[in-house]
């Protein structure tokens, strides 16, 4: 969560009030940054992956079908969901035979997703600071991208909420990379170009800019993305 902050939130951002929740596969991870600095920070062991058990126990199918169903069907609006619609799961895997209701799954989705949006709720009134964040609530990782998540999450913690975008121009990089299920390692690419020896953070969007940083990012990304 603390690496997602530098690439995802702008330092305005952190300075007037802002909850970074990065929806993972295993947990999410709650950072609360204020006056620059970090107020409050915390791990729900929830995430995606408990959606997919969800879905998969829900539809009574594979984990596999489950995961590859919540990633092309998945919304977290029951409401926005024809009840007529249905899902052919023979498309996933041609051993199944059934068809699944697409309102059923959205079901499915928001009963989790409110849960983990609940318990970063509670995290935030630990510190005064449930539905009083002005710059609210960014979300990060796989679990955030769910269609409707951020309406649910305006909803349910009472702040603007939005998916994370880099802090910081990455001119000419690979667009997956600026997913926000890459945030953390954006993050820890900046952190460890910005201060090479360790030591006390300081992250300057411009100076990294200045400096050439999302061009050695990108450099680095090239061993790997064709």
């Amino acid at each position: 969560g603390l690496a997602s902050t530098y690439s995802m939130t702008s330092k305005k951002q952190k300075e007037i009030g802002v909850a970074l929740i990065d929806i993972g596969a295993g947990t999410t991870d709650v950072v609360v940054i204020e006056e620059g600095e970090v107020l409050h920070s915390a791990t729900i062991p929830l995430g995606s992956a408990n959606i997919t058990n969800d879905i998969a126990i829900g539809l009574k199918t594979s984990v596999a079908v489950a995961e590859a169903v919540k990633i092309k069907h998945g919304s977290c609006l029951p409401d926005a969901v024809s009840e007529h619609d249905r899902i052919d799961l023979s498309q996933f895997d041609a051993k199944e035979d059934q068809e699944a209701s697409h309102r059923y799954l959205a079901e499915i989705i928001e009963a989790r997703m409110s849960e983990i949006l609940l318990l970063a709720k509670e995290e935030l009134k630990q510190v005064n600071r449930d539905g009083m964040l002005p710059a609210g609530a960014v979300f990060v990782g796989g679990g955030a991208k769910l269609s409707g998540m951020v309406g649910l999450a305006k909803e349910t913690l009472r702040l603007p909420s939005a998916l994370g975008i880099p802090s910081i121009e990455l001119t000419g990089f690979v667009d997956k990379v600026t997913d926000p299920s890459y945030a953390a390692a954006i993050g820890l690419l900046i952190y460890g170009l910005e201060n090479p020896s360790g030591g006390k953070v300081s992250f300057n969007p411009t100076a990294a800019v200045a400096s050439g940083a999302p061009g050695k990012i990108r450099d680095w990304f090239k061993q790997f993305i064709p």
